[in-house]
């Protein structure tokens, strides 16, 4: 038998507060990752592209951000489907899992995509510095986007060790085993 703790990060926090924190979490990391990785690779040119394949990178992040939450879902044999719900007038691509699963396996699914394109784009820009302003930008919306895995992360660190973790609309909810 289980008893539930539902988290809801934007009924805690609040959807404003929220963009706040991660549009000011990403500049931070922007103006971090480029210092940091500009102080390692000399860049004698940029190579530029245009305006198009740029935008065409800015709408693949999201995606990419999102596969990546389900790939090791996938690995485990798990099930987690890529869906598209309409917040307002913006469509936003969540990925759901239908299942419960572990408590280890969800923060692996959480932080998964933060580490793989910062990883990356980190690679990416000591092997081509003339690429690092595109990189370091994608990787900044990237560390937007996982400001809310983050959020989700802290609590589910708190959460005893065999709890189950299922998906919900309104957030997710922490399975706790209660033994009759």
């Amino acid at each position: 038998m289980f008893c539930w703790k539902s988290v809801n990060i934007t009924r805690d926090f609040g959807r404003t507060r929220l963009a706040i924190v991660s549009i000011s979490a990403a500049i931070l990391f922007f103006l971090f990752f480029y210092l940091f990785l500009s102080s390692f690779v000399e860049i004698t040119t940029v190579n530029q592209y245009g305006i198009i394949p740029f935008i065409i990178g800015l709408f693949l992040v999201p995606l990419f951000h999102k596969l990546l939450h389900g790939l090791p879902i996938w690995i485990c044999g798990k099930r987690a489907r890529l869906t598209l719900k309409r917040t307002g007038k913006i469509p936003v691509l969540f990925c759901y899992i239908p299942n419960k699963i572990s408590k280890g396996l969800c923060i692996t699914s959480s932080l998964f995509p933060l580490l793989t394109i910062t990883l990356f784009s980190t690679i990416g820009a000591i092997y081509s510095p003339e690429h690092l302003p595109y990189l370091a930008i994608y990787a900044t919306i990237n560390f937007g986007l996982s400001v809310y895995d983050i959020i989700y992360v802290n609590h589910l660190i708190k959460a005893p060790k065999s709890s189950f973790i299922e998906d919900h609309l309104d957030g997710f909810h922490i399975l706790l085993n209660k033994a009759s």
